[in-house]
Formats: structure tokens, sequence, C-alpha cells
């Protein structure tokens, strides 16, 4: 889209420019589409469309009169997990065979010993 006439686009592109990370494709309508999409997968889109500014033309929304905050928080909360996902916790590591041994030689040390009589 044109952002000639656009003052947000403007600021936008501004401050891609200042953190250098302009580069062709990546603008405030990507960013745009990008929060449509993901936000989408949240399954409210009439909040979605709400906070993107959009305006349906069917009956239930002539009828509503708002959207409630909760909604539109949640929508946010996605999209916002969706863009810092949780780090993934590290696996433990295998032990070498160093110390497995190790360890079996402990176990067997601190089990108690059975005698047979007879």
């Amino acid at each position: 889209k044109d952002t000639h006439d656009n003052p947000i686009a403007k600021e936008f592109r501004k401050l891609l420019d200042a953190h250098d990370m302009h580069r062709p494709g990546l603008g405030f309508y990507a960013l745009r589409h990008t929060f449509e999409t993901i936000g989408g997968d949240s399954r409210d889109q009439v909040a979605v469309d709400h906070v993107m500014g959009h305006s349906r033309d069917d009956m239930a929304s002539l009828y509503r009169e708002r959207i409630d905050d909760n909604r539109l928080c949640d929508v946010a909360a996605h999209v916002h997990a969706w863009l810092f996902p949780p780090k993934k916790k590290a696996k433990p590591r295998k032990p070498d065979r160093e110390t497995r041994t190790a360890d079996r030689r402990k176990r067997k040390s601190d089990s108690p010993r059975l005698r047979v009589v007879g």
C-alpha cells in the first residue's frame, strides 16, 4: 500500500530505520497483516476486528454496543504469546558412562544385604 499519506506508517518506518530493521516487505501494513492472521487464531474475530478498526455490516454488529475489555486483552495476549513464546527448558544431560557406573556402585553399597540362613 502507498504509505506517503499515512502518518502512522511513516513513523513506523522511522522506528524501523532507527533500529536498522527496515527491509522490503517489512512495514506497518506487514505488522497489521501479522496481527490479523495471528489474532484470528484466538478464535475471537469480533475482538480482532475491533482492535484492527474494521467494521462489519452484519446484523450482530449493528446491535453490538460494546466488546468486553477482557476479550480484547485475550486477543492481545494470544498475539504476544506467539511473538514471545516461553523459553523451552533445557533437557537434562544424560550422565556419562563413568558417572553411571559410580552411581550403580553406590546403589549396590547402599542396598541392604540379604543372607540366606539354612
